[in-house]
């Protein structure tokens, strides 16, 4: 392995939601907001919203999960969560959570160290 593990996440929305970020939880390595506007995506936009990598440690991958949050069409709140795994051996996992009526792809490499995703919402909270 010549690069320590680490995430580049950007989110497309393609919902009629602005999404507002929330929280993320780091299971391992360390995690930072990509751009200071990275804390809200507009519906219709695509930005790059987190930065993920491993430890200072060798031997450490980078894990965790970021929420977004938002009104849906009734007034109600609602949140996404997007999970990433970067781990230092094996393969790496994106996925998330949605309510429903959305639906979420993740498109990024099953190998790599150093890898992108792209997380793209599309749909109506029914």
């Amino acid at each position: 392995m010549t690069e320590v593990p680490n995430v580049t996440a950007k989110i497309n929305n393609q919902t009629q939601y602005l999404l507002t970020f929330g929280s993320n939880s780091i299971i391992e390595g360390h995690f930072s907001n990509a751009e200071p506007n990275s804390t809200q995506i507009p519906a219709g936009e695509q930005l790059q919203v987190f930065f993920a990598s491993s430890g200072p440690a060798k031997d450490v991958g980078c894990e965790g999960n970021v929420t977004y949050q938002f009104t849906d069409q009734n007034g109600n709140p609602q949140e996404v969560t997007l999970f990433y795994k970067d781990p230092y051996l094996g393969n790496n996992e994106f996925s998330a959570t949605v309510p429903s009526g959305l639906t979420c792809t993740s498109e990024g490499p099953l190998h790599g160290d150093t890898v992108s995703v792209t997380y793209t919402l599309s749909g109506t909270v029914s």
